[in-house]
């Protein structure tokens, strides 16, 4: 609600934030339809603006230094970075990002399989997550995915059974998500 009545903005368990301010909450409200991605401060500013409008509510002449503040308390809080440049989804390609597929496919014969996501953090892998997302090139369809993990089982890189391969297919895009590491 865009109004002065308090809300608070975060996770249950964890850090959060809360908020009285209008200006503050629609800033809030930005940020979070934009994760995991990151926006430009002057694209926060500008959708902030028009969520303001929309909600009939007005913008005021300290909204810039008020979400400044607000982005201060969220950086040292430990609840929001800050980027020289944002990172979005490319919309127009799907699978993971170049760079971390790589590193999967690098290190799927290793013990202790890893990859990385944009901000350089780093997931450990399961035997099936190796060889999944070092195939997710945005080329292959679930059905391809299917086969490699069967040639894997069928290899012995892997042991897995016909009803865990669909528990391992299926998924895969909430756990590419909690990783951040969808292209698209």
């Amino acid at each position: 609600m865009l109004d002065s009545s308090r809300q608070t903005f975060g996770v249950p368990g964890g850090p959060g934030v809360f908020a009285n301010d209008p200006g503050l909450k629609a800033a809030l409200d930005v940020l979070n339809s934009h994760w995991p991605w990151t926006i430009s401060w002057a694209e926060l500013q500008q959708e902030t603006v028009t969520r303001l409008r929309g909600a009939g509510s007005p913008a005021g002449a300290g909204l810039p230094v008020r979400i400044d503040e607000l982005l201060n308390v969220l950086i040292l809080n430990g609840t929001a970075r800050y980027r020289l440049d944002p990172v979005s989804a490319d919309a127009t390609t799907t699978g993971t990002d170049e760079p971390s597929r790589l590193m999967a496919e690098l290190s799927q014969r290793e013990a202790e399989a890893v990859t990385f996501n944009r901000w350089r953090e780093v997931f450990s892998l399961s035997a099936a997550d190796r060889l999944l997302v070092a195939l997710l090139d945005g080329t292959h369809y679930r059905d391809i995915l299917l086969d490699g993990l069967l040639a894997a089982a069928r290899h012995e890189q892997i042991q897995i059974d016909d009803e865990e391969l669909c528990a391992q297919i299926d998924p895969l895009p909430q756990r590419l998500a909690m990783m951040r590491l969808c292209r698209g």
